[in-house]
């Protein structure tokens, strides 16, 4: 059995999140750390306040911009062990089955926010 990923063997420490909801923040973000802790899958912030962003722009030449639109998902690395993306909904199994076979690799989802990705994919349009 494959163990998942968690943010500690992906992610530098500053993109560490509690996955417990914080009275302060808004429901879209209460519901995607919900989802995550729900299915044991890591959340990313992929707009912090501070630090740098999770995200290799770089990818965004690799992977075709109108399929991370269509599929409302955002490249964050490669390495060895496969591409690291962030979705809304990573628990759509068969949409991570085609993206794996359109992409000829190995998925490894992070949960995020709908709202987060699409100012990224909009941000991602212009560089």
């Amino acid at each position: 059995m494959t163990e998942e990923p968690t943010e500690t063997q992906v992610l530098p420490d500053e993109h560490q999140l509690p996955l417990m909801p914080e009275d302060n923040e808004p429901p879209e973000v209460s519901a995607a750390k919900e989802l995550a802790r729900r299915y044991r899958l890591p959340y990313i912030d992929l707009l912090p306040h501070n630090g740098d962003s999770p995200i290799d722009y770089n990818l965004f030449t690799e992977v075709p911009v109108d399929l991370m639109v269509r599929h409302q998902f955002v490249p964050l690395k490669r390495d060895a062990r496969g591409l690291h993306i962030a979705m809304a909904d990573p628990t759509d199994l068969e949409r991570l089955d085609e993206l794996a076979g359109a992409l000829h690799c190995r998925l490894i989802p992070f949960v995020a926010t709908a709202g987060a990705i699409d100012v990224v994919l909009r941000r991602g349009d212009t560089t």
